[in-house]
């Protein structure tokens, strides 16, 4: 007997997609893919702006258009989801309201919700489900910033890699047949992770998770077997509007219309099978199963960055993006918000931009030698 899991990536019902919800009614925005989901015991997403009734914005990052409208939500209802993750860097944009008004709308389809809440006690809680006598126990973490929960305060449950761990060992000496994790994590509009990435992915697994899914790049990377688990390391924007934050590259841009449906097979030990689906943002702003040749070049993309996981290609082509859209960012931040906004700004810089810096100097003197 084997239990049969669909993963996809980033759901976001905003800008033009809720004005396709308003013209074509809610079912419309899945109509085309819900087939793919339909066999699954089991369909997981992140869903990735919240939904919310008052629209305060409770953080200095929050962006006007990044919310859900309540109503909209039922665009989800075509499908029978089972755990939604709001692990984001988002989730804390409206303040409590937001993150309580997302968990109680998504819950009434029956799903599980994970990944925040309004302490660090129900954020960091696990969804468990049984299912044809197979134990599964879902977790959601949020790479770490502003929106993070407290012991007393809402957020995201915070990414600290030895915590993650610790989590998914308790959780398998508790009884769970699979731990599943998923990440909000890595360098937006990039195709490959980056190496300490790979690392905590492949740590997570030596600790006994079955399967890890990835999400926030908003395109796809790379998916590896390693060991006894399955590690998608971002599986794109699968509902989502590129145009609200458009990414400095063009060629970005087109890959964040590209997501997919990740199929996990599983049976009360190991992981049995493992394929994907490639979906597609068309121009109407719905989510269909692309034609045969469309498919075929997005299959063929996957085997690619694939095969360049972990190596320097992360450093080719994050840094120039995310340099790109940081200076674009924090300009409008500064001219918006005047020494807050830079303050942010600082705040938000981190030891891993320095990495990543150096990373990207060690790549270009590489090429230099070699050219040499």
């Amino acid at each position: 007997m084997t239990v049969r899991l669909s993963a996809v990536g980033d759901i976001a019902l905003s800008g033009k997609i809720a004005d396709a919800i308003r013209a074509h009614g809610p079912a419309w925005v899945l109509q085309d893919v819900g087939r793919v989901l339909d066999p699954a015991d089991f369909v997981v997403a992140n869903f990735e702006f919240p939904a919310t009734r008052e629209r305060r914005a409770h953080i200095l990052s929050a962006r006007p258009h990044m919310f859900t409208e309540p109503e909209h939500v039922e665009a989800l209802a075509a499908c029978r989801w089972s755990v939604f993750t709001i692990a984001t860097n988002h989730v804390l944009d409206w303040g409590p309201e937001g993150i309580s008004t997302t968990r109680e709308l998504l819950q009434r389809g029956g799903a599980q919700v994970i990944g925040a809440g309004l302490s660090i006690r129900e954020a960091g809680a696990p969804a468990c489900v049984d299912c044809q006598g197979i134990r599964f126990a879902f977790l959601a973490y949020c790479k770490r910033g502003e929106y993070d929960a407290g012991p007393e305060s809402p957020g995201a449950n915070p990414l600290v890699p030895a915590i993650a761990v610790q989590d998914v060992v308790r959780l398998k000496q508790g009884g769970a047949d699979h731990v599943i994790v998923s990440l909000h994590w890595g360098v937006e509009f990039s195709s490959y992770p980056a190496m300490s990435d790979v690392h905590l992915a492949r740590s997570l697994v030596d600790a006994g998770a079955s399967l890890i899914i990835g999400h926030h790049p908003h395109t796809l990377q790379g998916i590896e077997r390693y060991g006894t688990g399955v590690i998608a390391y971002s599986l794109g924007n699968f509902v989502a509007d590129m145009t609200l934050d458009r990414p400095p590259r063009e060629e970005a841009w087109q890959l964040g219309h590209r997501g997919g449906v990740l199929r996990v097979e599983f049976d009360e030990k190991s992981v049995v099978g493992m394929d994907f689906v490639p979906t597609l943002i068309d121009g109407s702003m719905q989510t269909v199963v692309p034609g045969e040749l469309e498919t075929g070049r997005i299959r063929a993309f996957l085997r690619e960055i694939s095969r360049d996981i972990g190596t320097d290609k992360f450093y080719e082509t994050a840094l120039p993006n995310l340099a790109a859209r940081e200076a674009r960012a924090w300009l409008a931040k500064i001219r918006e918000h005047g020494p807050a906004g830079l303050l942010l700004l600082l705040r938000t810089l981190k030891w891993k931009h320095l990495r990543m810096a150096i990373g990207y100097a060690g790549v270009q003197i590489k090429r230099v030698l070699h050219l040499r």
